[in-house]
Order: structure tokens, then sequence, then C-alpha cells
């Protein structure tokens, strides 16, 4: 079955408050300047003891200077490299862990501090985040048992990833997802309003905005925003 796509504003998540019981996030809050705005939102949708999941972030290395310019991460040089010019690379270099996104100007934010992870994870009533280092090094961001490990951790770089619950008692809904689909443009102006279809379109109930849905996929965006992301598919939608 193919699932019901979105394309949407990640820091305006078009959905009702307190209406998704989980939100699964895969090596994505690094690609934003700050992880902070998307969390915010993730939380405001999450229902009461709903679930947020996030894996594969980076966190800030402190123990590193730039001394020189490496390889890019997935180069046939830097792959076949000795382990001793790995480490070089891994405290000295400029090279990122991941640069195939930085060509096609994708942010890629690695500087992310303990301090903005926590603060960021704050709003969660549990949250358990683990640290992963180099050479198996692990230790929890929040309440470490093992001290040690957490200050290497914390010198040596790596990632995170987490589990966090939202308070509150989750109780089951039965229902789909464009029911809870909700007007970016009407979430902006701190204002709820539901989408509901009409022939090939999603409209706002409140506000009367059509948002096109085109080949299985509803573009949730405000029209100055879908034209500049969008502009093949926006022009011929005219």
């Amino acid at each position: 079955k193919i699932p019901f796509r979105i394309c949407c504003d990640a820091n305006n998540l078009p959905f009702l408050t307190d209406s998704v019981p989980f939100v699964f996030c895969y090596a994505t809050l690094h690609h934003f300047p700050d992880p902070l705005p998307v969390i915010n939102e993730t939380y405001r949708i999450l229902s009461p003891g709903g679930y947020f999941f996030f894996d594969e972030e980076p966190y800030k290395r402190i123990l590193h200077v730039n001394l020189y310019r490496g390889e890019k991460s997935y180069s046939p040089k830097k792959l076949k490299a000795s382990i001793i010019k790995k480490i070089l690379d891994y405290f000295f270099s400029f090279s990122k862990r991941s640069s195939r996104g930085l060509e096609h100007g994708i942010v890629e934010n690695e500087e992310i501090s303990f301090a903005m992870w926590k603060r960021a994870l704050n709003c969660f009533i549990e949250k358990k985040a683990t640290l992963q280092s180099l050479n198996g090094i692990t230790s929890e961001l929040f309440g470490p048992k093992n001290y040690p490990n957490f200050f290497l951790a914390y010198l040596l770089g790596g990632s995170i990833k987490g589990i966090c619950r939202k308070a509150g008692n989750y109780v089951k809904k039965n229902g789909s997802i464009r029911q809870i689909l909700a007007c970016p443009l009407c979430n902006k102006n701190a204002q709820t309003s539901n989408l509901i279809q009409k022939n090939t379109s999603l409209v706002c109930c409140r506000c009367g905005k059509l948002f096109p849905v085109i080949e299985g996929v509803a573009f949730l965006f405000s029209e100055q925003k879908f034209k500049d992301l969008y502009p093949d598919i926006f022009l011929n939608m005219r």
C-alpha cells in the first residue's frame, strides 16, 4: 500500500496539535541550522504520551583542530586510507563526515553542542539520548552513569540517538492521517483548521486556501514557498 505522502515545512508541520502518536526522524535534524524549532514542532503535534525517536545525528567535536583540508568523506582515496591517516583526518582535517549534501547546498550542521541537544529535548517528560563515539564509547546524555565515557564522548564527538515521551496518557484514536491534517497558514497565525479533500486538492475549512495533491503528494506550503522550492511544478499548475 502506498502511504499518503506530504511535502511540507518542518518548521511548520501541517498537523493538528496533539494528534500524532509517534514521530520517527532519521539523520535529518542536522540538516537545519538549529534543531530546536523542528523538535518544538514535533512536540506540538505529538499526542499526549506520544513518542519521538531520532537516530544518526552528529554532535560537536571538542577535540578537533582544522589544520588541513581532507578528502571528501566518500571518495575512494578517503575510504582506502590507512588507519593512521583516518585518525589524523578525524582530528585535524577540514573534511566533513558527509559532503554530498554540501555540494547541493544542503545544510550539514555538525556543530550541535551537548547544551543545544539538551535544550532541544528538554520539553519531553521522559528522554533517553545515547552518545556513540569512537571505538564503541557510549554514554547517556542525561544522567550519565559512566563519567569517563561521558567525558571522552564529549571530547571526541560522534553521533546521538534517542527516544523521548511527551507528558500525558496516550489514548488510541481511530482514523487516517488525512483526518489530522491542518492548514499550515492558519497554524502560523496560531489558529487551527482542518483540511478536507476537494477534487484533486486539499482545502482549509477556515481560510479557504487550496493545496494541490500531485501524483499522490500533498504540497502543504504557502504559495510563495511552493513557488520558491518547486518552481517547475508550481508553473505547470498555473
